[in-house]
């Protein structure tokens, strides 16, 4: 199962030695080639004796995980990630959230005008009640 995969418009080089990198039809692999792909052996229910299963893990080049490029991008936690797949112990796989770089939040005058009145009178007002409240009841 292809679990990261190229663009539908990239193509792989059979001829890796190749210094000029062009799409030769019917040499070259066009199309969506698998970056990372994984594949699990279950264990079989149909066999009288125990066979473990497996999983296998399988990286299309060894540059994601060099050290120019594992902190690009999410190599690294793409990296961790798999390995803790791999050994079997994707409970605890952990996938950050992405930080967000851009919030906008876009109102109409008429919800502009709500927010400031809710924000600017009501709920100073529900707070001085409450105030208020609390001082009387403590009063007496």
């Amino acid at each position: 199962k292809k679990l990261i995969a190229s663009s539908p418009t990239a193509w792989g080089e059979t001829g890796y030695r190749i210094r000029d990198s062009t799409y030769t039809p019917g040499q070259d692999l066009r199309g969506r080639l698998g970056v990372l792909v994984i594949s699990e052996r279950l264990k079989p229910a149909s066999l009288p004796l125990s066979v473990p299963g497996g999983r296998l893990a399988v990286f299309g080049t060894a540059d994601l995980v060099t050290n120019n490029r594992i902190i690009n991008g999410g190599n690294f936690p793409v990296f961790l990630n798999t390995v803790s797949w791999a050994v079997e112990r994707d409970t605890q796989l952990n996938i950050p959230a992405r930080p967000i770089e851009r919030f906008q939040l876009s109102l109409s005058q008429e919800e502009l005008g709500r927010l400031r009145l809710g924000l600017f009178f009501i709920v100073p007002g529900l707070v001085a009640l409450l105030g208020t409240f609390v001082y009387w009841t403590r009063r007496n």
